[in-house]
């Protein structure tokens, strides 16, 4: 990850298995996880419940994962929209960086584009049938581009998976996302 690149920055924000798989996060309470100390380490901006201003006035908002329990054994949500849109004025372009996709149809903030995972993509299904989606909300946010009026989801299936180390039914991806100054997005995914 120390060899991304990008003119605005590089951001990252952490989901449950940074936390949950952490072993560091485990024995410290779910206080820190050693996955945003490594991802800092390779030079990028770990975004938890905080937002960063860009050049011309856009901004990037990075949410903490929403899971404060079950997988996660974390005593209460990381995850606070109240103090990460604090400085954010309402007109403003965001992205947000929140790891599960739910926040998407949770809350109606003044989001252009918000980039999520978690739902590995419906990593185990059959004959067409994706069946492990982790979201309230089912298939219905569970992979892909969709969007709500001017509001704009990306759902990357990612590299890894929950629970048995199996997939079948979508491969793993890394979702490249490139956005033009004309509020158009292109979305490529690329199988790894």
């Amino acid at each position: 990850m120390a060899e991304l690149r990008a003119p605005l920055g590089v951001y990252a924000t952490l989901g449950n298995h940074d936390w949950s798989d952490c072993p560091e996060a485990r024995t410290n309470g779910f206080s820190q996880s050693s996955i945003r100390r490594e991802l800092a380490r390779a030079g990028l901006s770990v975004l938890s419940n905080e937002a960063v201003r860009l050049p011309g006035g856009s901004y990037v908002v990075g949410l903490d994962s929403a899971i404060g329990h079950g997988s996660t054994m974390r005593p209460a949500p990381k995850h606070d929209a109240e103090r990460a849109f604090e400085n954010v004025p309402i007109d403003a372009s965001v992205v947000l960086l929140a790891h599960e996709p739910d926040f998407f149809l949770d809350e109606d903030r003044p989001v252009a584009l918000q980039l999520s995972g978690h739902t590995h993509g419906g990593q185990i299904g059959a004959l067409g049938v994706l069946a492990s989606y982790t979201s309230r909300y089912g298939n219905r946010l569970g992979y892909g581009h969709k969007s709500v009026g001017e509001r704009h989801l990306v759902v990357s299936a990612g590299l890894g998976f929950d629970g048995v180390p199996i997939r079948t039914g979508r491969v793993s991806v890394i979702t490249l996302v490139s956005l033009k100054s004309t509020a158009k997005a292109s979305f490529l995914q690329k199988a790894n």
